[in-house]
């Protein structure tokens, strides 16, 4: 069973990742994230708590691409290289 918090920041960041953040209101993330900006309030606390959740979200997932990435069995520079592939993608 699927954490509900987890799930709405899932979905958080898949819609933040769309529009980006800064001017977004929080009715407006809410409203891209298929609930209501009362959930948001009561999983985050805050606009703040729910920035800090998808960043943290989003570092989680970068760490764990390099990881991959630095597990196989390839050239650092390339590793480098892949890596930033992806953030600018």
């Amino acid at each position: 069973m699927t954490d509900p918090r987890e799930a709405l920041l899932d979905r958080c960041v898949d819609a933040l990742t769309d529009a980006g953040f800064s001017q977004l209101s929080l009715r407006e993330i809410a409203a891209a994230a298929g609930t209501s900006h009362r959930m948001l309030l009561y999983h985050f606390g805050s606009r703040e708590g729910l920035l800090a959740a998808v960043v943290g979200r989003v570092e989680a997932q970068q760490r764990a691409a390099l990881a991959d990435l630095a597990a196989a069995d390839i050239d650092p520079r390339e590793v480098g290289r892949l890596f930033w592939r992806r953030l600018a993608d």
